[in-house]
């Protein structure tokens, strides 16, 4: 009977899921540092690089389009960022190393009560920036309004990836009460 040969050029189920991840995630990077603060040291990467190619494809070489300005914009917002990081490190205070900030724009909002209903109001606050600014510049306003599916896609899997690990952890915990019955029964 002859065997199949295993393909390594089909995309499985978690490298599809991976890539959908990667780009979000490089978009979600293109936006986030303006509306939020107190990033992780490794927040940025390696979805920072692939958001600023991103950015320098779409402003297409004119830095005075809307793109080109916001480009100039996330970058500065980037160095803060990042500068911020290394002054609350020096403070003592350590966050976790991928930690992808505080949303304090977010949190601007009054009927905004907690940091996780300000997390799923980021991509509708996005979606609303971008469609104000889209008379002014159609590409950026659209760029911004892609943080709608970008930022929510993250929130999505993030979401998805901790009940994953709680799960995990919890199927742990009953196998070990087992396996120590098990070794009980066994003295």
């Amino acid at each position: 009977m002859p065997q199949e040969q295993n393909n390594s050029t089909k995309l499985t189920t978690g490298d599809s899921l991976g890539l959908i991840y990667l780009f979000a995630n490089s978009h979600a990077t293109a936006i986030t540092p303006l509306i939020r603060n107190s990033f992780g040291a490794e927040a940025f990467h390696p979805y920072g690089l692939v958001a600023l190619l991103l950015m320098l494809a779409l402003t297409g070489g004119r830095w005075a389009s809307g793109m080109g300005l916001y480009l100039m914009l996330w970058f500065i917002a980037l160095i803060v960022r990042r500068i911020q990081t290394f002054h609350l490190r020096q403070k003592g205070i350590i966050t976790h190393s991928r930690y992808r900030g505080y949303p304090w724009l977010a949190m601007k909002f009054r009927f905004i009560k907690d940091v996780e209903q300000a997390r799923g109001f980021e991509p509708f606050m996005c979606f609303l920036i971008g469609a104000a600014v889209c008379p002014m510049s159609e590409t950026l306003g659209l760029f911004i309004m892609a943080g709608f599916v970008s930022l929510g896609v993250c929130m999505c899997i993030d979401k998805f990836i901790v009940y994953k690990r709680v799960q995990h952890m919890s199927d742990a915990v009953l196998e070990g009460e087992y396996y120590a019955e098990e070794f009980k029964k066994g003295r």
